[in-house]
């Protein structure tokens, strides 16, 4: 296999892990951001299992976050979360309303409370989890830098995030250098003799 191959295939999973922790300021994305904290926190009170259901209440949909509570109000209020009772109960500080409830063990961080609250902001956008999305191709970021040639399409995707960073693209590595990092990463060892 290709050693390059492998260096890149590593660092791409590096920077997408580092892009799904920090998350897209531009636009929220419901199935990588939202839908896993909804159930993580909230689907084994408020999810598709009917005897387990609390309040009526089904987050596990769009049309049941949507629809009007008994209590006459409603979790979900698209562009609205001061009227969406899905973000008044989690940053509640009565110990009856907060939700998930505390002897559930179950918590929210702030990042995360601020991250469903930009999202009911920004339309409270519904989507299906990710294996069920058709894959979209991104375009290729074209960049020109003096000194910098890239060996493949990902080398652009990797220095346009570079550039968002703040950084620029190293010296392409020597042939020892890059077989000592690859069976270090792989294996904790240094490479024999023979494999340099």
């Amino acid at each position: 296999m290709n050693k390059n191959f492998i260096i890149y295939f590593f660092l791409i999973i590096h920077l997408l892990t580092i892009k799904e922790l920090c998350g897209s300021p531009e636009k929220i994305d419901f199935s990588k951001q939202i839908l896993p904290l909804l159930s993580n926190n909230c689907f084994e009170c408020h999810g598709p299992d009917k005897e387990e259901r609390k309040a009526g209440l089904r987050l596990d949909t769009h049309e049941g976050a949507l629809m009007e509570l008994k209590s006459g109000f409603n979790a979900l209020v698209p562009n609205n979360s001061s009227e969406s009772e899905l973000y008044l109960r989690i940053i509640s500080e009565d110990s009856e309303e907060l939700m998930p409830p505390p002897e559930s063990g179950k918590n929210l961080t702030d990042e995360e409370k601020e991250l469903i609250k930009n999202w009911i902001d920004s339309g409270g956008e519904w989507g299906k989890h990710w294996a069920f999305e058709k894959p979209k191709k991104d375009e290729i970021p074209q960049t020109t830098e003096e000194g910098w040639e890239p060996n493949n399409p990902i080398d652009y995707f990797i220095h346009q995030k570079l550039k968002e960073e703040g950084l620029t693209p190293e010296k392409e590595a020597s042939k020892e250098t890059m077989i000592r990092r690859l069976t270090l990463d792989l294996t904790g060892l240094p490479p024999k003799i023979n494999e340099i």
